[in-house]
């Protein structure tokens, strides 16, 4: 199962420096999913992350769409504390990065 993944272009007009990027793993939303056998890749939105708009995409393995969408916490950054869900990749949302992920899940 895929979804198409489009990526925002944000912007401003604003000359002031961004503050520094703060993804909050407990505020998130899924926008889109790749569903590729033993691995899902997640287009995955973060907002107040300053950094591609809060954008990221994540790559899961032996993952289900199902465990993403009951996630309440999911930390963009890698990690081992069981019972959470955490990415073995991680890559920026552009059309390098979905690239890149395709070919780490063979595809």
């Amino acid at each position: 199962m895929g979804l198409a993944m489009g990526f925002s272009s944000c912007s401003s007009s604003d000359t002031t420096p961004p503050k520094p990027p703060e993804p909050d793993p407990r505020r998130f939303y899924v926008e889109h999913v790749h569903d590729w056998g033993e691995y899902l890749v997640a287009l995955v939105t973060y907002p107040g992350c300053t950094t591609y708009c809060g954008q990221k995409i994540l790559v899961y393995r032996y993952t289900t769409i199902a465990q993403l969408e009951r996630a309440k916490f999911l930390d963009p950054h890698f990690g081992e504390e069981p019972g959470q869900l955490y990415p073995i990749a991680r890559f920026p949302p552009t059309t390098l990065g979905m690239k890149l992920a395709k070919r780490m899940c063979g595809r």
